[in-house]
Protein backbone atom coordinates (compact mmCIF):
# COMPACT_ATOMS: atom_id res chain seq x y z
CA UNK A 1 0.00 0.00 0.00
CA UNK A 2 1.53 3.63 -0.80
CA UNK A 3 0.03 7.10 0.29
CA UNK A 4 0.42 9.83 -1.72
CA UNK A 5 -0.39 13.33 -1.29
CA UNK A 6 -0.05 16.57 -3.91
CA UNK A 7 1.30 19.86 -3.38
CA UNK A 8 -1.95 21.99 -3.53
CA UNK A 9 -3.22 19.56 -0.21
CA UNK A 10 0.24 20.79 1.05
CA UNK A 11 0.30 24.47 0.59
CA UNK A 12 -3.30 25.14 0.16
CA UNK A 13 -6.19 25.30 2.97
CA UNK A 14 -9.96 25.72 2.96
CA UNK A 15 -9.84 29.24 4.24
CA UNK A 16 -7.28 30.22 1.32
CA UNK A 17 -9.46 28.12 -0.65
CA UNK A 18 -12.53 30.51 -0.35
CA UNK A 19 -10.11 33.51 -0.38
CA UNK A 20 -8.76 32.05 -4.01
CA UNK A 21 -12.12 31.51 -5.27
CA UNK A 22 -12.76 28.64 -8.27
CA UNK A 23 -8.73 27.90 -9.00
CA UNK A 24 -8.50 26.57 -5.77
CA UNK A 25 -11.02 23.88 -6.22
CA UNK A 26 -10.30 20.59 -6.83
CA UNK A 27 -11.29 16.92 -6.13
CA UNK A 28 -10.98 15.88 -2.78
CA UNK A 29 -11.55 19.62 -1.61
CA UNK A 30 -8.63 20.76 0.33
CA UNK A 31 -8.94 20.49 4.42
CA UNK A 32 -8.99 22.47 7.37
CA UNK A 33 -5.44 24.07 8.11
CA UNK A 34 -5.28 21.40 10.86
CA UNK A 35 -5.45 19.15 8.61
CA UNK A 36 -2.53 20.43 6.22
CA UNK A 37 -0.84 20.55 9.71
CA UNK A 38 -1.31 16.81 9.84
CA UNK A 39 -0.31 15.96 6.63
CA UNK A 40 2.85 17.76 7.06
CA UNK A 41 3.83 15.84 9.86
CA UNK A 42 2.66 12.56 8.37
CA UNK A 43 5.11 13.42 5.41
CA UNK A 44 8.01 14.21 7.80
CA UNK A 45 7.70 11.12 9.90
CA UNK A 46 7.39 8.87 6.77
CA UNK A 47 4.00 8.03 6.87
CA UNK A 48 3.13 9.00 3.62
CA UNK A 49 5.22 7.85 0.40
CA UNK A 50 5.42 10.26 -2.59
CA UNK A 51 4.27 13.46 -3.53
CA UNK A 52 2.47 13.59 -6.77
CA UNK A 53 1.41 16.57 -9.07
CA UNK A 54 -1.70 15.86 -9.93
CA UNK A 55 -1.68 18.61 -12.53
CA UNK A 56 -5.41 18.78 -13.99
CA UNK A 57 -5.32 22.54 -16.40
CA UNK A 58 -7.74 23.64 -17.70
CA UNK A 59 -9.39 27.25 -19.80
CA UNK A 60 -9.89 29.57 -17.71
CA UNK A 61 -13.50 30.05 -18.50
CA UNK A 62 -13.84 26.10 -16.89
CA UNK A 63 -13.00 28.01 -13.50
CA UNK A 64 -15.41 30.55 -13.79
CA UNK A 65 -19.44 31.24 -13.20
CA UNK A 66 -22.17 31.35 -10.62
CA UNK A 67 -22.22 27.31 -10.14
CA UNK A 68 -19.48 26.36 -7.83
CA UNK A 69 -20.45 22.57 -8.67
CA UNK A 70 -20.28 22.97 -12.51
CA UNK A 71 -17.22 24.27 -12.41
CA UNK A 72 -13.77 22.35 -13.26
CA UNK A 73 -12.63 20.62 -10.38
CA UNK A 74 -9.30 20.55 -10.91
CA UNK A 75 -5.47 22.29 -10.43
CA UNK A 76 -3.19 23.12 -12.78
CA UNK A 77 0.17 23.68 -10.43
CA UNK A 78 3.17 21.74 -12.08
CA UNK A 79 5.58 24.44 -12.63
CA UNK A 80 5.42 25.70 -8.77
CA UNK A 81 3.51 22.65 -6.72
CA UNK A 82 7.46 21.40 -6.25
CA UNK A 83 9.57 24.77 -6.18
CA UNK A 84 6.61 25.84 -3.41
CA UNK A 85 6.72 22.55 -1.40
CA UNK A 86 10.53 22.04 -1.47
CA UNK A 87 10.94 25.82 -0.15
CA UNK A 88 8.83 24.15 2.74
CA UNK A 89 10.94 21.34 3.28
CA UNK A 90 13.91 20.39 1.40
CA UNK A 91 14.59 16.91 2.75
CA UNK A 92 10.78 15.86 1.11
CA UNK A 93 12.83 16.09 -2.43
CA UNK A 94 13.03 12.09 -2.18
CA UNK A 95 9.31 11.95 -2.20
CA UNK A 96 9.18 13.62 -5.55
CA UNK A 97 11.91 11.74 -7.17
CA UNK A 98 13.57 8.54 -5.88
CA UNK A 99 10.63 7.17 -3.83
CA UNK A 100 8.03 8.08 -6.84
CA UNK A 101 10.58 6.36 -9.39
CA UNK A 102 11.02 3.34 -6.49
CA UNK A 103 7.16 3.26 -6.26
CA UNK A 104 5.95 2.66 -9.81
CA UNK A 105 9.35 0.55 -10.58
CA UNK A 106 10.80 3.30 -13.42
CA UNK A 107 14.07 2.59 -14.21
CA UNK A 108 16.79 4.73 -14.15
CA UNK A 109 15.33 7.35 -12.42
CA UNK A 110 14.78 8.63 -9.32
CA UNK A 111 18.72 9.30 -8.49
CA UNK A 112 22.17 10.48 -9.34
CA UNK A 113 24.12 7.10 -8.85
CA UNK A 114 26.04 5.62 -11.58
CA UNK A 115 23.56 3.60 -13.97
CA UNK A 116 20.72 6.27 -13.20
CA UNK A 117 19.93 8.93 -15.87
CA UNK A 118 21.00 12.03 -14.23
CA UNK A 119 17.80 13.97 -14.24
CA UNK A 120 18.11 16.66 -11.87
CA UNK A 121 17.39 20.28 -11.64
CA UNK A 122 18.85 22.93 -9.60
CA UNK A 123 17.32 25.54 -6.96
CA UNK A 124 18.88 29.10 -6.69
CA UNK A 125 17.29 30.60 -3.18
CA UNK A 126 15.66 33.53 -4.65
CA UNK A 127 12.62 34.62 -2.76
CA UNK A 128 9.83 36.48 -5.28
CA UNK A 129 6.02 36.54 -5.58
CA UNK A 130 4.08 34.31 -8.04
CA UNK A 131 2.83 36.07 -10.76
CA UNK A 132 0.43 34.87 -13.95
CA UNK A 133 3.14 36.27 -16.48
CA UNK A 134 5.62 34.27 -14.93
CA UNK A 135 3.14 31.05 -15.93
CA UNK A 136 4.63 29.02 -18.59
CA UNK A 137 1.03 27.09 -19.23
CA UNK A 138 -1.08 27.22 -22.17
CA UNK A 139 -3.85 28.28 -19.85
CA UNK A 140 -2.30 30.63 -17.25
CA UNK A 141 -4.41 30.36 -14.18
CA UNK A 142 -2.75 29.13 -10.98
CA UNK A 143 -3.94 29.14 -7.31
CA UNK A 144 -0.50 30.02 -6.52
CA UNK A 145 -0.53 33.29 -7.70
CA UNK A 146 0.46 35.61 -5.37
CA UNK A 147 2.14 33.03 -3.05
CA UNK A 148 5.73 34.01 -1.78
CA UNK A 149 8.62 30.96 -3.67
CA UNK A 150 11.74 31.00 -1.72
CA UNK A 151 14.05 29.23 -4.58
CA UNK A 152 13.53 29.12 -8.09
CA UNK A 153 14.25 26.37 -10.61
CA UNK A 154 17.73 27.58 -12.41
CA UNK A 155 18.74 24.81 -14.33
CA UNK A 156 17.21 21.61 -15.51
CA UNK A 157 18.83 18.81 -16.48
CA UNK A 158 17.80 15.62 -18.90
CA UNK A 159 20.12 12.78 -19.08
CA UNK A 160 22.81 15.07 -17.79
CA UNK A 161 22.55 17.60 -20.39
CA UNK A 162 21.26 20.97 -19.60
CA UNK A 163 17.39 21.72 -21.19
CA UNK A 164 17.55 25.00 -22.90
CA UNK A 165 17.58 28.09 -20.69
CA UNK A 166 14.50 30.62 -21.35
CA UNK A 167 12.72 28.47 -23.40
CA UNK A 168 9.32 28.31 -22.63
CA UNK A 169 8.75 24.94 -24.10
CA UNK A 170 6.23 23.37 -27.60
CA UNK A 171 3.67 21.63 -27.08
CA UNK A 172 4.30 18.13 -29.57
CA UNK A 173 2.19 17.27 -31.96
CA UNK A 174 2.04 13.48 -32.64
CA UNK A 175 3.78 12.03 -35.99
CA UNK A 176 1.20 10.84 -38.68
CA UNK A 177 1.39 7.48 -40.31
Amino acid sequence: MTAETCPHYLLLDEEKAVEIGALAKCAPPVRSSLAVEELWDRLRNGRIDTIGSDHSPSPPDWKMGDDMFAIWGGIAGIQHGLPLVLGEDLSLAPLLSEQVANRFRIPGKGGLEPGKDADFFLLERESHEIVESDLVTRHPISPYCGMMMRYRISATYLRGQPVGQGRRGNFLKPERT
